[in-house]
């Protein structure tokens, strides 16, 4: 009867670090209240409070703030054949926002950022889409010869109301090895 129980133990045991070790679980540490938002098929972790709302549908990492605020933040990658740096990226990007949004209006001048240890660059911009006008910052960096984008976007009259969770958000973004 022991070795009847004994077996049927080590047969659970097996079976169950199987099924363990088929489950992805995320090497990274998530800081304290927040959550991870990226995907695993995605070169970095983003991380956001835990009372924002993970938004699946958009194809990005991304969360906005609630269902009543849509303010919201994003992060993607991009590749680039005609330009080399940050600043080079920078200005095609203003460059192809002011053609793309009606108003399109930048916002202060262009500073430098870090995001997940790499330096890159910042800058802030108003833009409507339809009759709506919204505000946006937005981070670039390179890592792995692609340019990634963070992208924090709300209302002009919003938009201060989040910058302390998107500074924090940004601090804690990590790149994978």
């Amino acid at each position: 009867m022991k070795k009847n129980i004994a077996i049927i133990l080590a047969v659970i045991t097996l079976m169950s670090t199987l099924l363990l070790a088929g489950c992805k679980v995320s090497a990274v540490e998530v800081p304290n209240g927040m959550k991870i938002v990226s995907s695993d098929a995605e070169a970095f972790y983003l991380f956001v409070p835990m009372t924002w709302v993970t938004n699946t549908s958009s194809g990005a990492a991304s969360a906005y703030y609630s269902d009543k605020d849509r303010s919201n933040v994003s992060m993607t990658c991009m590749a680039s054949d005609d330009v080399t740096t940050v600043d080079e990226y920078v200005e095609k990007c203003k460059a192809e926002l002011a053609v793309v949004f009606d108003d399109f209006t930048p916002v202060g001048e262009v500073t430098d950022a870090v995001i997940g240890e790499r330096n890159g660059k910042c800058f802030e911009y108003t833009a409507k889409i339809a009759d709506t006008e919204y505000k946006y910052r937005q981070i670039v960096v390179i890592y792995k010869n692609l340019f990634y984008i963070f992208t924090y976007t709300s209302t002009p009259e919003g938009f201060d109301l989040h910058t302390s969770d998107v500074d924090n958000i940004v601090s804690k973004i990590r790149f994978k090895q």
